[in-house]
């Protein structure tokens, strides 16, 4: 039996080559067809997908195809909704079913060094947790991550959070739109 060390990753590659050979192959024409075919409402479920890590793939092609054939700041700003959405649920399932966990990693005996070195934590929580997650965020990179970081400090609301996952999600959108444009 074939035992798979990371099948999670495993399984993120397939899809990207899934993606590949749908877009880029003999099948190409009529997906096309029919995402284009989908108008606004494809630009909004392909923010939907671009949030999640097995269909960012999916959506990137989808938003790259769509951003040729219709308006782009309509197509970016419906899509930056979508991935929105998606982050929202992301970030309330963090923040409400993970909040136990990490209450017991921040109190582990690991993370004594760490706590202990006033500096250090408030730079890498003040600073570097919030920019990294925001720029996973904006990329076609899966949001699950990002989202994690920005759920783990108490001080982002969720409104706030909503506000910054939507500029950033639809920055990036936007990107790849002018990339099909």
């Amino acid at each position: 039996m074939l035992k798979i060390r990371y099948p999670k990753f495993t399984i993120l590659i397939l899809s990207y080559f899934v993606v590949i050979a749908l877009f880029g192959g003999w099948l190409a024409q009529g997906i096309n067809s029919f995402i284009v075919g989908l108008g606004y409402w494809g630009a909004f479920l392909a923010g939907v997908f671009y949030a999640y890590s097995f269909t960012a793939g999916a959506a990137v092609a989808i938003l790259v195809i769509l951003g040729g054939d219709l308006n782009i700041i309509m197509a970016g700003l419906l899509a930056g909704v979508g991935s929105l959405i998606s982050d929202l649920l992301i970030f309330k399932f963090i923040r409400h079913s993970f909040e136990e966990e990490i209450t017991k990693i921040s109190a582990s005996h690991f993370w004594d060094k760490w706590r202990n070195n006033y500096h250090l934590n408030l730079i890498f929580k003040k600073y570097i947790l919030p920019i990294l997650g925001s720029i996973i965020i904006a990329s076609p990179l899966p949001d699950e991550l990002g989202v994690a970081m920005l759920a783990s400090d108490k001080l982002i609301s969720s409104r706030v959070f909503a506000i910054m996952s939507y500029a950033l999600n639809t920055a990036g959108i936007f990107i790849i739109l002018l990339i099909g444009k």
